[in-house]
């Protein structure tokens, strides 16, 4: 069982963050106006369509450009929820956000920063466990 080990672990971590995954999936908060997606929302979600319509076919293996987008786009939302969240304070301080719009823009940051991340460990931790994944570069 020695070598299987490891694989069984990543297997896991996948269904820890599924829950995680789910959990963010069904909370989604309400939709701020005036609030625009981070710059890598967008190539986040194409990543994570790209890796789902592959899974639908389990003898086709995801290339590891699918997911080190995944892993691009939730580090970049990662840095975009420090960044944009300074800059939101900044503008509700300066009574250039209502206060509304800021707290809906925090929530929204947040919860894709989550989502992505979740999104992304569960896709890395199944391609470890499957054992004959392309490693991520």
């Amino acid at each position: 069982m020695g070598a299987f080990e490891p694989r069984l672990v990543r297997l896991c971590h996948a269904l820890d963050h599924l829950n995680q995954l789910h959990d963010d999936l069904i909370r989604v908060p309400p939709d701020a106006s005036g609030w625009q997606p981070p710059a890598g929302f967008d190539e986040g979600a194409r990543a994570l369509a790209a890796w789902l319509d592959i899974t639908k076919h389990p003898e086709a293996a995801p290339k590891a450009a699918v997911f080190k987008a995944i892993g691009d786009a939730s580090n970049q939302l990662a840095d975009e929820r420090t960044t944009g969240r300074d800059k939101i304070l900044q503008d509700v301080a300066l009574q250039r956000t209502p206060a509304e719009t800021a707290r809906g823009g925090l929530e929204l940051l947040g919860w894709a920063d989550r989502t992505f991340y979740h999104a992304w460990r569960l896709a890395e931790s199944l391609r470890i466990a499957s054992g004959n994944q392309p490693a991520a570069s």
